[in-house]
């Protein structure tokens, strides 16, 4: 998701307020040294986010990455 974010390629319409509610309170577990961990903080509260990363992980890593992709065309 960070990739998709950092290149300005994905985009939310300001009346998903559940869903900007879950995106700007997603955060990661803290340790001892205060640095962020992989378990996610109150993972049960963020459904919209595994959606959201389960949808968008289909797609290849190059609409990620800003590359072209092979595009393949049958002929009918």
């Amino acid at each position: 998701m960070y990739g998709w974010h950092q290149t300005n390629r994905l985009f939310a319409f300001s009346d998903v307020v559940e869903y900007l509610d879950e995106k700007l309170s997603y955060s990661r577990k803290l340790d001892d040294r205060f640095e962020p961990t992989k378990e996610i903080q109150d993972k049960s509260r963020f459904h919209l986010m595994d959606g959201e990363r389960y949808i968008i992980s289909d797609f290849p890593v190059e609409a990620v990455m800003g590359q072209k992709s092979k595009v393949y065309t049958v002929n009918a």
